[in-house]
């Protein structure tokens, strides 16, 4: 969750309130809060990121080797449901301000 603060919080969106307090000022504000957002889902989209990110590393080769096909596939489809859930945030909130 810590490494998701760090990747969202500085576009605005609040995964945490009490450490978002930290970026508010210097042009960064609040646009939305992803409270509602499934912690599950969030972990599934920090977990692949780093995967991904680190897809060479030997500690991303071993995690890999022990995930299913069907594994693989349901976290990434959580991961795709937390960034989705993220982006009907975000585009809720661009609707609200350019009316």
């Amino acid at each position: 969750v810590k490494y998701m603060e760090k990747l969202f919080h500085p576009l605005g969106v609040i995964v945490n309130e009490k450490s978002f307090r930290r970026y508010e000022g210097d042009g960064i504000r609040k646009v939305t809060s992803i409270r509602n957002v499934g912690t599950t889902e969030l972990m599934e989209l920090a977990g692949l990121r780093g995967v991904a990110m680190h897809g060479n590393s030997k500690s991303a080769h071993t995690r890999l080797a022990i995930t299913t096909p069907h594994d693989v596939a349901r976290r990434g489809e959580m991961a795709v449901s937390c960034m989705q859930q993220i982006a009907t945030l975000l585009a809720k909130q661009a609707w609200k301000c350019g009316r």
